[in-house]
């Protein structure tokens, strides 16, 4: 049961990490003449439900995790990673319902959401051994990197030539 576990969660982070991928560069293409027409929201609306799906087995895998170290009583579980790693999955289940809910800012939104995904990959991955403080600051100059830069794309992919 362990290793399907582990699979389970392995599986959701690459099919995130990938679909957010995608995500980003659908969402960028699609801006490029300034609208986004039908068959350009197909094809995020493909993306998204592939990453709603990574993020259900991640979640489902988290809480089952949580269940069963709180149940053995392993409070080494309960790092400060784990904490960080709970912490973006707030943030991103937060931002994907405003997301759905169309009252997240297209400024931020969607570069908010591939900023978090890519900084869980990379931190679940590489586990640093940073504390919370370490790397709450990290992630927050991750972000603000990504919205400007990401800013910047899309104002210069969206820019009219001069008539």
């Amino acid at each position: 049961m362990e290793d399907l576990l582990y699979l389970i969660e392995k599986l959701g982070v690459a099919l995130a990490i990938t679909s957010s991928t995608f995500a980003i560069a659908f969402y960028f293409s699609a801006i490029k003449d300034g609208v986004i027409d039908a068959s350009e929201k197909r094809f995020m609306h493909i993306g998204y439900t592939v990453l709603r799906i990574g993020m259900g087995f991640i979640i489902a895998t988290f809480v089952l995790g949580i269940l069963k170290n709180w149940a053995a009583g392993n409070g080494a579980y309960f790092t400060e990673l784990f904490w960080f790693l709970s912490l973006l999955l707030i943030i991103i289940v937060g931002n994907a319902v405003l997301m759905t809910l169309h009252k997240a800012p297209n400024w931020l939104a969607p570069f908010l959401q591939a900023g978090s995904w890519y900084a869980y990959f990379f931190v679940y991955t590489l586990q640093p051994g940073w504390s919370f403080l370490t790397l709450v600051l990290v992630y927050l100059l991750w972000i603000v990197a990504l919205v400007v830069a990401f800013n910047m794309l899309k104002a210069r992919l969206t820019k009219k030539p001069a008539a």
